[in-house]
Formats: C-alpha cells, sequence, structure tokens
C-alpha cells in the first residue's frame, strides 16, 4: 500500500489530472462504506409477550428511525400479541403483528400507516397469496419507491432498490394500482400469475411536475408567473462546456449567443431582450447592465461554466417580474435557476459520461487568389487610366509581389492558421447513501482545442452535494466545488490578418522557419510569425473558483420550515501575456517585447435566512415566505508590466528583466454590499383559482444616502379554466390557464463607485530630472443623486393542453417599461477632462419599453411501442425601443456615431449611418451627377460608385442624411426540437433562428478597391462590363476615401442553422447486465452543421458569430458513452 500511494503521488507530481481521480475514489469509497441498503438497516431480535399494539408501536419507534401514523381507535385494541422473531426487519416484525391484532399496514421511506382491517378483509385473510413483481421506467431501468396500492383497500407497497416489491391479493380479479411521479398511473389486474413485470410509460402530462422558484419550489399547475424548466435529458443531448450553450432555441425569450469560436470562449445571455443603456461592467471587464443573474441551488454568486451539463438536474428560466421580484433589483434581467443533481438514500450508483472529438471545418469563405486577385489590381489601375493589357501588370506590383507571382508563390494563409481541434470529456459520478445521509460526488474533466495553435481550454472540476438528517426535524447539507482552468489563448487579429494579407510570398523558408514578411519588410507581418517558436508570443489564464455553501434546514411542526443558507465563492484569476518582438501584435510596430501580469481575486458570500408555511384547510391552500438576504462582494488585483526583456525564454516568469523606464505598476480593490427583506404570498382554492403576492425591499452600498433603498412589489393570478363545470364536456381539451401578472423590478445599474469623483495616479512628469506624481480626475465623475433604475412588467400567459396534452403550449404576452435608466452622460468639454477625454457622470435620463409574445408547442406526435416522435417548437418576438433620452432628443455618439448612437423610438442597440441603396449604373450616370459628396458641390457622383439615400432632398450627401439601419437585436428567434426512436435507437435534429437582425460583417468590410489587401472571392464589384449592384468600382484609392464605404459593413444578419444531429443506441438489458451494467449508450454528434444567411452577401459564414471575421464557429463531430452501473 505504501508504494502504491508513492507510486500514485509521483504520477499525480507529474499530471495534475491524477490528484483529482485519487480524490474521487477516496470520496467514493467512503460513500460506498456508508451506503446499506434500505431496509436492511435495522433488524431486530425481539421476545414480547402478551403486549399491546401501542407497545409494540413504542418499541418499534424507539428502537428504530419509523414514525407510526393513524387514528386513536386504530391501536386502541385489547388484544394481547406475543412475537418472538431472530434479526428480524421492521416489515417482518409488523407482518407477525398484523396476524394478531386487527389492522394492515402500509409502508412509505420512514412513515408507517397504521389502519383497521375491514371485515371483508378478514374474512378472506386466510385465502390470500403473495404477488411479486418488478417496475421499470421506458429504458428497462428498475423504479424505487413506486407505490403499488390493492385498489379500495388501504393495503399497499411501495418499490425497493432493485424496483422489486411483495403484496398479498386476495384472487385472480384483485386490482393493483401502480402509480410513480412523472409517469402515468396503471390498473393491472392480477390474473393467476404469481409474478408481474410492469413497465411504466413517462406521463405527458406532467402538471404535478415540480419546478424551482424563486426561495422554493411549486408544482407546475399551480404557477402563476412564466417560468420555463429544462430537465437534465434536454440539457446533455447538446454537448458543449456549458450548459447554457446547450439550451439555444429551448425557452422562448431566452436570447444565447456564443460570443466566438475560440476555446474560451463564453456565451452572451438576454432575457426578453435589453432595457438597461448603463455600460457598467463586472471586475472582469464584462458588460453586465443587460445580463439575467443566476442562482446555483439556491445561492448567487457562482458561475455557471464551472458547472459540467451532466451534474444538472433542471434549469428555470423566471422571465416576468412576478417570478423575478422576489429577488428585487437583482433580478431585473431575469432569473436562471440551476439546481445540481443529489444523492438518493439506496446502495452507491456510478455513472460515467464522456465524448471525445474533433473541431474545426468552419464556415469561412474563400480568398482571392491568382488570376482573381490580379484583376482586381487591374481594374483599379484601369480606372486611373494606368493598366489597358497584361503588359502592363509588372509596374502594378511591388518586385517581391511580381516575383512571387512569376514563382506561382500562392498562399493561402486561412489554410495555414486553421488546423483541426479536438475536444474532449469525461465526467464520472457517484451517488447514494443511507436513511440518514445521502451525498453525490463528481468529478470531470474538460479539454478543448482549437482551429489555432496556442487556443485551448482545460477545465478540471470536483463535485460534492451531501445532506445529513439530525433527527425528525432537522437536515443540514452542504455543496462544495473546485473548477480549475488553464487557457491559452492565440492573438485577436491572427485569422483577420490571415483573411486579408496579400496571397503571396512563401510561409516558410527551406529550413521550415517561418517568413516573417513574406513580401519584404515593405510588405504585410505573417499571421504565423507567432507560430515561429515557443516563445514567440503566449497568452496564458488560469483561473481557480471555490464554491463552498451550507445550508440548514428546520421543521418544528408540519409545514412550517425555516432555513439558513449561508454560500461563499471565490474566485482567483490569473493572466499571463507575452508578446516578443517579433510577435504578431508588435513587429513592424515596436521594437521591444512586451511582459506583463495581472492577479486578481474575488469573494462573495450570500447569507438568506427563509422561513415558510403552508397550510391546507379543505379546498384551500395557503402559503407564506419571509426572507432576508445578504451578500458581500470584495476584489482585489494587482498588475504589473515592462518592455524590452533581452530573454525572450523569460516570458512573465521575469519582469525585473526588461526595461525599468518601461514598468507599469498598478492595484484595484472595490467592495460592495446589498441587504434585502422580502415577503411573499400564495393562496390556491381546489387548485383553480390562484394568487401571489410579494414585495422585496432592496437596499445597495453603491449608491448614495437617501437613494440606497427601493421597494418592489408584485402581484400574480391565475385561473384554471379546464377545471370549471362549463369545460367538462370540451374534450379534447386536457389544460386551459389563464395567468396575469404585475410586478416592479429595478437595477442599481452603476459601478461601485460611480456616485463618487476619484483620483489617478501619474508618474509620467519630472522637475529638473526628478520625477514626481501628481493626480488627476477619473474619467467618471460622482453624482450623488443617481437613483435605481425601475422596470414596470404587465405579463398575460396561457396554459394549453390538448388531447391529453399530447398537444400543449405556452404563450406569454408582455410589456417592460424602465424609466430613470441610468447613462454615462458625456458633459461638456469647458467642464474639463480626465487625460484629454471630456468627463462622463452617471444620470438617470432615459427610459426605454420591451413587449413581445413567446411560445412554445410541444407535441407528441407519435406514440408506439418501438417509434416515438415528440416535438418543441419555440418562438419570441421582441420589440424594444428607447423611448425618452435627454430633452426628449436623439443622442448621436461623439466617437464611432454609427454604432454607440442612441435613437429615440429605435432599440437600444441601434446603427446609424446612411442607407447604402447599391451602386450608381452607367444609365443613371445623368442622375447621378446631380448628387455630391461635398458642400461646395464639386465632387459628384458617378457610375460604379455607392449609391447613398438623399433624405433631406438638398442633393447634397452628409451627415444631415444619416439615420437609424438595423439593430443587433434580433426582431424574433426560434428553435424546432425533434426527437425520434425506434427500438433502442433514439435521434435528436435540433434547428434554430434568429430573424431580423443587422450584424457588423468584417468580411465585407474587407473589400479593398486599391486590390492589394485580400477579401472574400464571392465579392462581386461593378466594372463597366459587369454592372454589379453590391460593391463599388475598383479605384487607385484607399477604401475610406469612397463616401458611405461604412455601410458595406451593416447588412441584414437573419439566419437558420441545423444546430444540433445526435444520433443514439442504448444496449438491450440482456446484454448490459451480464457486463455488471445497469444502462449503456453510444451516440455520435454533429455541431453546428450548417447555417443558411437571409442576405446574399454572407456566404460560407456561420451569422451566429455576429459578423466578426476573427474567430469562426466551428464544426463539431464527437462519439460518447453514457454509462450508469
Amino acid at each position: 500500500m505504501i508504494n502504491f500511494m508513492a507510486k500514485e503521488d509521483s504520477v499525480a507530481r507529474k499530471n495534475g489530472k491524477y490528484l483529482l481521480l485519487f480524490v474521487f475514489c477516496f470520496l467514493v469509497a467512503a460513500l460506498q462504506a456508508k451506503s446499506p441498503v434500505y431496509g436492511q438497516a435495522k433488524t431486530f431480535t425481539v421476545s414480547l409477550k402478551n403486549v399491546t399494539l401501542k407497545e409494540v408501536i413504542s418499541y418499534v419507534e424507539k428502537n428504530s428511525q419509523y414514525v407510526f401514523f393513524f387514528k386513536p381507535e386504530v391501536i386502541n385494541q385489547s388484544t394481547q400479541i406475543s412475537v418472538s422473531l431472530k434479526n428480524a426487519t421492521v416489515k417482518q416484525l409488523l407482518d407477525k403483528v398484523s396476524e394478531q391484532a386487527n389492522i394492515v399496514y402500509e409502508m412509505k421511506e420512514r412513515q408507517i400507516v397504521l389502519k383497521e382491517k375491514k371485515v371483508s378483509e378478514q374474512s378472506v385473510s386466510q385465502k390470500k397469496r403473495l404477488l411479486q413483481g418488478l417496475v421499470k421506467d421506458e429504458q428497462g431501468n428498475p423504479i424505487i419507491g413506486a407505490s403499488i396500492q390493492l385498489k379500495n383497500t388501504g393495503t399497499g407497497v411501495i418499490t425497493d432498490l432493485d424496483g422489486l416489491f411483495q403484496i398479498q391479493v386476495t384472487d385472480k380479479n384483485s386490482v393493483i394500482v401502480i402509480s410513480y411521479i412523472g409517469y402515468k398511473t396503471q390498473d393491472i389486474t392480477v390474473g393467476k400469475s404469481n409474478q408481474l413485470n410492469i413497465k411504466m410509460e413517462a406521463d405527458t402530462q406532467a402538471l404535478d411536475e415540480v419546478v424551482v422558484v424563486g426561495y422554493g419550489v411549486m408544482k407546475k399547475r399551480d404557477l402563476t408567473g412564466s417560468i420555463a424548466s429544462v430537465k437534465a435529458a434536454d440539457i446533455v443531448k447538446s454537448p458543449a462546456s456549458n450548459a447554457m450553450e446547450a439550451l439555444q432555441g429551448q425557452v422562448p425569450g431566452l436570447d444565447i449567443v456564443r460570443n466566438s469560436g475560440k476555446a474560451t470562449s463564453g456565451v452572451t445571455i438576454n432575457i426578453r431582450g435589453q432595457r438597461s443603456l448603463s455600460d457598467v461592467k463586472d471586475e472582469f471587464g464584462n458588460n453586465v447592465a443587460n445580463a439575467p443573474l443566476f442562482i446555483i441551488d439556491g445561492m448567487q454568486g457562482g458561475d455557471f461554466s464551472d458547472i459540467a451539463p451532466a451534474d444538472i438536474e433542471s434549469i428555470e428560466v423566471l422571465k416576468d417580474a412576478s417570478s423575478t421580484a422576489i429577488y428585487g433589483s437583482q433580478g431585473a434581467n431575469g432569473v436562471i435557476i440551476i439546481t445540481t443533481k443529489k444523492g438518493a438514500q439506496g446502495k452507491t450508483k456510478f455513472s460515467y459520461n464522456g465524448y471525445f472529438g474533433v473541431n474545426g471545418w468552419a464556415q469561412y469563405p474563400d480568398m482571392l487568389s491568382g488570376e482573381d486577385y490580379m484583376q482586381v489590381r487591374r481594374e483599379a489601375a484601369r480606372t486611373g487610366g494606368q493598366w489597358n493589357s497584361t503588359a502592363d501588370d509588372q509596374k502594378l506590383f511591388t518586385v517581391e509581389e511580381w516575383q512571387a507571382i512569376q514563382n506561382g508563390e500562392w498562399t493561402d494563409w486561412i489554410d495555414e492558421v486553421l488546423h483541426t481541434g479536438l475536444v474532449q470529456s469525461h465526467q464520472v459520478t457517484a451517488s447514494g447513501g443511507t436513511e440518514k445521509t445521502t451525498a453525490m460526488l463528481s468529478a470531470g474533466y474538460y479539454q478543448e482545442k482549437g482551429s489555432f495553435k496556442n487556443d485551448k481550454m482545460d477545465k478540471y472540476n470536483l463535485r460534492m452535494n451531501i445532506e445529513h438528517k439530525l433527527g425528525k426535524t432537522v437536515k443540514v447539507g452542504a455543496t462544495t466545488q473546485v473548477t480549475h482552468y488553464a487557457q491559452d489563448e492565440r492573438a485577436e487579429n491572427v485569422l483577420w490578418r490571415a483573411a486579408t494579407n496579400a496571397p503571396l510570398g512563401k510561409a516558410y523558408d527551406e529550413d521550415g522557419k517561418v517568413v516573417e514578411y513574406p513580401l519584404g519588410k515593405n510588405g504585410q507581418v505573417s499571421p504565423l510569425v507567432d507560430e515561429a517558436s515557443e516563445v514567440a508570443a503566449r497568452h496564458h489564464v488560469l483561473k481557480t473558483n471555490l464554491i463552498a455553501n451550507g445550508y440548514l434546514d428546520f421543521t418544528p411542526v408540519e409545514g412550517l420550515t425555516f432555513r439558513s443558507n449561508l454560500g461563499t465563492n471565490y474566485a482567483f484569476y490569473r493572466k499571463q501575456d507575452f508578446e516578443g518582438a517579433s510577435s504578431i501584435d508588435r513587429l513592424g510596430q515596436n521594437s521591444t517585447s512586451l511582459s506583463k501580469i495581472k492577479s486578481s481575486e474575488k469573494s462573495f458570500v450570500n447569507w438568506d435566512n427563509i422561513i415558510s408555511y403552508n397550510k391546507t384547510v379543505k379546498d384551500h391552500t395557503f402559503g407564506a415566505t419571509a426572507l432576508t438576504s445578504w451578500t458581500q462582494s470584495k476584489y482585489t488585483s494587482v498588475n504589473a508590466q515592462g518592455e524590452g526583456q533581452l530573454v525572450d525564454s523569460y516570458l512573465w516568469h521575469n519582469l525585473g528583466a526588461n526595461d525599468k523606464s518601461s514598468y507599469v505598476i498598478g492595484s484595484d480593490y472595490i467592495q460592495h454590499q446589498t441587504f434585502s427583506y422580502a415577503l411573499r404570498f400564495n393562496y390556491s382554492y381546489k387548485g383553480r383559482y390562484m394568487l401571489t403576492v410579494s414585495n422585496r425591499w432592496d437596499g445597495d452600498s453603491r449608491l448614495s444616502k437617501g437613494n440606497k433603498w427601493a421597494s418592489f412589489p408584485s402581484v400574480a393570478a391565475a385561473w384554471r379554466i379546464s377545471d370549471e363545470a362549463f369545460m367538462k364536456n370540451v374534450e379534447a381539451l386536457s389544460n386551459l390557464k389563464l395567468r396575469l401578472s404585475w410586478g416592479k423590478t429595478g437595477n442599481s445599474g452603476i459601478m461601485a463607485y460611480g456616485t463618487q469623483s476619484g483620483l489617478t495616479p501619474k508618474t509620467n512628469s519630472a522637475f529638473q530630472d526628478n520625477g514626481y506624481t501628481y493626480y488627476i480626475y477619473n474619467e467618471y465623475v460622482g453624482n450623488e443623486n443617481v437613483g435605481w433604475e425601475m422596470s414596470n412588467t404587465w405579463d398575460l400567459g396561457f396554459d394549453i393542453g390538448l388531447f391529453n396534452n399530447r398537444i400543449s403550449a405556452v404563450v406569454d404576452l408582455y410589456q417592460t417599461k424602465t424609466t430613470d435608466i441610468l447613462l454615462p452622460r458625456t458633459l461638456p468639454t469647458s467642464m474639463g477632462g480626465s487625460n484629454a477625454t471630456p468627463f462622463k457622470m452617471y444620470q438617470n435620463i432615459g427610459a426605454t419599453m420591451n413587449r413581445g409574445i413567446e411560445i412554445s408547442v410541444n407535441t407528441v406526435n407519435v406514440d408506439n411501442k418501438n417509434f416515438k416522435w415528440n416535438s418543441t417548437l419555440t418562438f419570441a418576438a421582441n420589440h424594444e425601443e428607447i423611448t425618452d433620452l435627454i430633452d426628449g432628443k436623439d443622442i448621436i455618439g461623439s466617437d464611432s456615431h454609427i454604432t454607440t448612437s442612441l435613437l429615440i423610438g429605435r432599440p437600444l442597440k441601434s446603427f446609424y449611418h446612411f442607407i447604402n441603396e447599391g451602386i450608381w449604373q452607367e444609365n443613371e450616370a445623368e442622375e447621378a451627377a446631380k448628387y455630391f459628396k461635398d458642400s461646395k458641390k464639386i465632387q459628384p457622383f458617378k457610375p460604379g460608385d455607392i449609391k447613398l439615400r438623399d433624405l433631406n432632398g438638398d442633393y447634397i450627401i452628409d451627415d444631415k442624411d444619416e439615420t437609424y439601419l438595423g439593430s443587433q437585436s434580433p426582431k424574433w428567434t426560434g428553435g424546432f426540437n425533434n426527437n425520434f426512436s425506434y427500438k433502442d435507437f433514439d435521434l435528436n435534429v435540433y434547428i434554430i433562428a434568429r430573424w431580423g437582425q443587422m450584424i457588423d460583417y468584417e468580411l465585407t468590410g474587407s473589400y479593398d478597391p486599391q486590390g492589394k489587401g485580400n477579401f472574400p472571392a464571392y465579392l462581386n464589384y461593378w466594372t463597366p462590363e459587369n454592372p454589379s449592384n453590391d460593391f463599388p468600382r475598383p479605384a487607385q484609392t484607399n477604401f475610406y476615401n469612397y463616401l458611405g464605404y461604412q455601410t458595406l459593413n451593416y447588412i441584414d444578419g437573419s439566419y437558420w442553422k441545423i444546430k444540433t444531429v445526435s444520433l443514439g443506441y442504448t444496449f438491450p438489458k440482456s446484454l448490459t447486465s451480464k457486463l455488471g451494467v445497469s444502462k449503456l449508450r453510444a451516440y455520435v454528434t454533429a455541431n453546428n452543421l450548417f447555417s443558411f444567411a437571409k442576405n446574399h452577401l454572407i456566404q460560407d459564414y456561420d451569422a451566429e458569430r455576429g459578423g466578426s471575421a476573427k474567430a469562426p464557429l466551428q464544426r463539431q463531430f464527437i462519439f460518447g458513452l453514457n454509462l450508469d452501473f
């Protein structure tokens, strides 16, 4: 044993992956040792003589964890009982007792219900026979805890850990009733057989499905708000590094877009559009003004990317204000609740979920090459009268370019920089427990290698959920997770350089080394220079996130529960960068290297105390919740950088080796707190009429005195119309519920010290060679009068079920009006500025409105024994607009006004510029000449120029003709998910769409009319012989000299795509049982298969990327296994 551990320790030092495996195995062994099978945990050796039934009950309760329930008259019997048993279970003891006493019993977990034996039962008791059976689900897995009731009697049992049961029946006409949550109840006549095999069928109605809501759970049928729930099976259908990416298109109103195709990429998430204009960012630079709140296992502060998708039990999306108002200001942009899997009582179960695959084959257009590339240069020269035939070609190119052409040195730079990447994921889970203690342990490893060299992410995670019962009224639990990331990133502009560099010259010399300047020092830098050596350029990120949450549940009386949650999150982040003098970001611009490090730590503490009470009195059900919530966030960082170290291999490990005059050192500290109170009341009459009322009071340290506190009320009502007597004859309608809600939410929408003015020290000055420190004001000037953004939301919803819910639909209509929007307003230059930049000040100076419709339709199309097909269609249309700004006027951005202007009546993220109407044609020469590019009217338009709309009719195209072009926000989004199964095969096809959006498409903006740079080969430019209406005539001038050239970037980016296709096979139980495996499924999945854009200018490009040419989304093909044993 000592030698074995020494070897393990040695391996662990070589590879950190084994540490997780060792810890995991140790914990699993401990859990296994503490998992005796239920029902065998307590045995009795008992000898009772002439005792009463009451004395037997007292003996069992004293010596076990069982609790008896009965009416007083049941145990007030004079019958004397005598029992003598050795090593008997409670069930065996009760069987003996029930033979002597006038009782029957029913066992459910730790509860034993005693009932008086009816006369009819007594008369036939001697004729009963033992019926045995096995209850399985549709996949053949045993169902634990299914209820088996003998119809019209009080007799019943539950299935054990292997799905087995035994029950006494009278004759062949006896009927047993089998029921289990989420499955259809079955009535089965026992017949002559003493052995039954029962297969349960999933209940498509699922109205009693439990849904997680804010600070509690509710049955789906009792919801009054707009909440969408996604279960574990749907989360893992599309393999991804984080669960949210797998939810694309599954929830209407939930807009999810992957940020890039890089291995380290995350996602951007919005619920029901955007409301806030604030530019507030979190400590890591992420814009969070419109980001939803994430709750993980009841606590704030965690990162959803840390959680392995296979560890998630469900994800709930809270969309309307009545659902989110219980979270107050923090829920202004919607709430996403993630619930992870817990352990279950019984023997330890193990599972493995893993896959391996390849990334690559991105949809990315081919660039010009050969004659096509040369022809652009010729056409540009012909426009200026400098080219007549190929005899003039040589004078159009530099010496190096012409030499490369003569040598046939054409290079596809995109092909040179892009490689096939790899992806793999391995997740091992163990769960189980005793009657008192349950636990779930999970360990995983995820790796993704992107399409660039040195683009890689390794993620390790270790998670444990544990719960322990302290007696009958108290239980405690804890959740801990450690996630570690090791990431390598490539320079941002590598692919852009590859796409736009001239396709000439050699990538490598005769020795296989990268050629820095393929066309000489006057040419462009090779996009491969960062691959010249292992230390040419490195960008490395280390992240470690730790979660440690604990809770205590106290239930002193039935219906009353007190729960205290304490959660802590700790995040460590370290970014290390080195750019050598010959790297792509330094070569040709800087003569020295750059080394820098930034380290930060963030802690987040969340303490919630919740009291809830639920009571049912006949047809009336009441519920009340009161809570307090406190959060504290602390962030510290330090950074240092220097230039000019002589030895590249130092990377960032020896900053002192840099030129001391280049040192930059900084540090930061940010802290803020919130405190909240909340009340919520629920009422239901017969499950037909429901009412929910709540209010939350929030205080936030980020706001100034007098503005720190705000109240956020909500009210919601629901009416299950289908339960009314007048609807009973409508046979096709199985469910119809009407929901109506109103609520107010808020947003502090400001940085931690946004109400205060700050100073920044500067050391770049000296007097008589003596340096000194001076201070300047920060860019943002404090404003003590800043208050809360306020959003008022109405929601009208319908839940519909047809044909026993084979068709079910959820429809929501909503409107949100947000006022007092926080906006960083640029102050007049007369008030001064910071570092040559005008001051800015946060003010409550805007208002927005969102309204829309969401539809989700689920259908069970085919439901036969061997073949099943169900579909889910989601649709969401959201209209957002700015309704008010300062003085009721548009704010036209001073810098990059095309993308930063705020326009009343238009969406928040709008594009503002000229309207492109195509290209002026030869037959329009006379008309074109009426319009001018300048106020002096000396530069008329001519055929081949960009045709821009003259809005004010003055025949001069200037800033007075700029207007709204479109928005990044789509008019509608949708998803269409189909699941097929035939015997043991399953097929999933998943399609998403995003329509009515405008994108900044960099590849159309790459058009170079001079023909020096490169651009996509399909871009169709105008010549006298080719009257294209897409791009202007080539000319020997920079593109920015074309009036309106930017309009070519902003185009309709509508698209639909085949997101996922997955084919799986579940091996038969007859085969897997021989291997000791309860379930084995193998599958192949293809992600991002094809994307189809509406605009003909988008070709061979996945428009989900949003227009960027720098890191396209990759196709992915994987093979995976799901294994339970």
